[in-house]
């Protein structure tokens, strides 16, 4: 695989996109009936119903999923608002220069290389190539 398809695999899969992203679908005119919902038993149903799940048992398992997980006790008394995403989060980013080390990018961007290494999906952290863009933080300061 070539460096541009790994970063570009990178960043369609960096979290600030997929919340993004999330943020769009569910804000869907299709999702309304997903949102209304009165509880997840609903929702799962709807999820179904509006197109999301092509699998005819699909809200059955989901619903069997969360009750298994226990995830349906965190729906108590919660009221969730669904809000569009005012502006795409920023991330900061370096490009590898000639010579550089993970480990000098990362000292001089106040970070470790076993972060930069997580962070950016990194298998080798003495092989990086010229060019390659590093994701220097995570969104909203999250490091794990």
């Amino acid at each position: 695989m070539t460096d541009s398809k790994i970063r570009h695999l990178q960043e369609l899969y960096a979290i600030d996109e997929s919340i993004t992203d999330h943020a769009k679908l569910l804000t869907m005119p299709r999702y309304k009936a997903v949102i209304a919902a009165k509880d997840y038993k609903e929702a799962c149903v709807q999820i179904q119903k509006c197109g999301y799940a092509t699998d005819p048992k699909y809200a059955i398992k989901f619903i069997s999923l969360i009750e298994a997980l226990k995830l349906n006790h965190w729906d108590r008394g919660v009221t969730v608002q669904v809000v569009k995403p005012v502006t795409k989060p920023t991330v900061r980013t370096y490009q590898v220069k000639r010579g550089e080390t993970l480990s000098a990018i990362a000292k001089a961007n106040g970070t470790t290389v076993a972060a930069l290494v997580k962070l950016n999906g990194i298998r080798d952290a003495n092989l990086i190539s010229v060019g390659l863009v590093v994701r220097l933080d995570w969104l909203f300061g999250w490091d794990k």
